[in-house]
């Protein structure tokens, strides 16, 4: 019987990386497809999805953190990562506050006025604006120092940590070319997104399915070999001469 001591929470996390990615999927369909600019309906549904995304993305994140630090005992990237969760938590509540404001705005719609989220949230609050757009800058440069960091891990599966690495590359740089309009839409924003929850669920499922023995003496051993071994200085013994004796004249 396969040894495993990884807590289920990484499976359970893994699933869900996989289901988040076909949602988001589904989203860019609707999106390029169905979704109008200026109704209301429309409009709520952008945001809240945004709202779902953003926790469901805080929750993989987080999980990810601790399966790099718990399962392969690397925490390079630790720091990245929540700053990463930080600016995202205050992304989600600022569009949870957007959701929350447009269903009041919504009250004193007429028939046939349009409404805009981001005007809706710079009424009540110009900084929530300026906020938004911070956190939305940090995420993309964030994005972009993760992914040169990620792409370096090469304990195990590396080739498909690589792979992650540049994908996360390709999402910050997406997402600053769809920040200024340059793409049209975010389609391929979301399409790249989901490609790191698959690439997340998909090492956590390989690493899951592995051996714990044979995971923990592979990860104990490739961090064993990149720790420098301390230089042992070997004092070296003095030489005793020996007192040489002197020979005295007989008188």
């Amino acid at each position: 019987m396969k040894e495993n001591n990884l807590p289920k929470i990484y499976q359970i996390t893994g699933l869900i990386a996989f289901i988040y990615s076909v949602l988001l999927i589904v989203y860019a369909t609707y999106n390029q497809f169905f979704y109008v600019d200026g109704n209301w309906l429309h409009g709520f549904t952008a945001n809240g999805f945004a709202v779902l995304s953003g926790l469901i993305w805080i929750g993989i994140l987080f999980v990810f953190k601790r399966f790099l630090n718990r399962a392969l005992n690397y925490s390079k990237s630790n720091l990245l990562i929540n700053a990463y969760l930080i600016f995202l938590v205050i992304s989600t509540l600022l569009l949870a506050t957007v959701v929350y404001k447009s269903i009041k705005v919504y009250t004193f719609l007429e028939e046939g006025d349009t409404f805009d989220s981001l005007t809706a949230l710079a009424t009540y609050s110009i900084s929530g604006v300026i906020f938004l757009f911070i956190s939305s800058f940090a995420i993309i440069l964030i994005s972009v120092l993760l992914g040169n960091q990620i792409r370096k891990v090469d304990i195990v599966q590396k080739q498909l940590f690589k792979i992650l690495g540049f994908t996360f590359i390709g999402y910050g740089v997406i997402s600053l070319l769809e920040t200024f309009g340059l793409l049209g839409n975010d389609v391929f924003q979301f399409l790249t997104k989901a490609g790191l929850s698959v690439l997340i669920g998909l090492i956590i499922k390989k690493v899951f399915n592995m051996n714990y023995s044979d995971l923990n003496t592979l990860t104990n051993f490739e961090n064993s070999r990149k720790t420098p071994t301390p230089k042992i200085k070997t004092e070296q013994r003095k030489e005793h001469k020996k007192p040489e004796i002197k020979a005295t004249d007989k008188k």
